[in-house]
């Protein structure tokens, strides 16, 4: 049984889902088009010295599209309160996580940028785990 109260952290992670995705999936949208702006962007996170066929750029930028737009559906299923979404959420903020730990251990992953993505992931994963938020969602079930 869920209740209509949608706790405040919820509605802050839905809202930063949806602008993530609203970001990613017109910047897939952009790269699939062959925007120089956005390949030219794109170039600039590359090796210095590394060559990218347009090829790349199109497949970049499928992926952008795709993450952009279930990042769009998560944000609706977070706003409603689905439980796919609660679900969704703790599997993907996870692998982030443990992603984060391995780029920190692997050295590509210093300074605040290492402890801002842990604290980030660690809080949306220890949040979401909260028996109000789980209570919100439907996900704890009353004897």
């Amino acid at each position: 049984m869920t209740t209509n109260h949608r706790p405040f952290g919820i509605a802050l992670i839905g809202t930063l889902m949806l602008i993530v995705g609203i970001v990613r999936t017109i910047l897939g949208i952009f790269l699939l088009s062959g925007n120089p702006y956005a390949k030219s962007g794109l170039e600039q996170s590359l090796p210095p010295g590394t060559t990218s066929p347009d090829s790349l750029f199109w497949w970049i930028g499928l992926s952008f599209l795709i993450v952009g737009l279930l990042g769009l559906l998560m944000s609706y299923g977070m706003f409603t309160l689905k439980g796919w979404a609660w679900v969704w959420t703790i599997v993907v903020a996870s692998f982030n996580l443990v992603g984060v730990f391995v780029s920190y251990f692997s050295g590509h992953l210093r300074g605040i940028d290492a402890f801002l993505s842990i604290a980030i992931f660690g809080l949306v994963v220890y949040y979401l785990s909260t028996t109000p938020v789980k209570r919100a969602f439907g996900m704890v079930h009353h004897r």
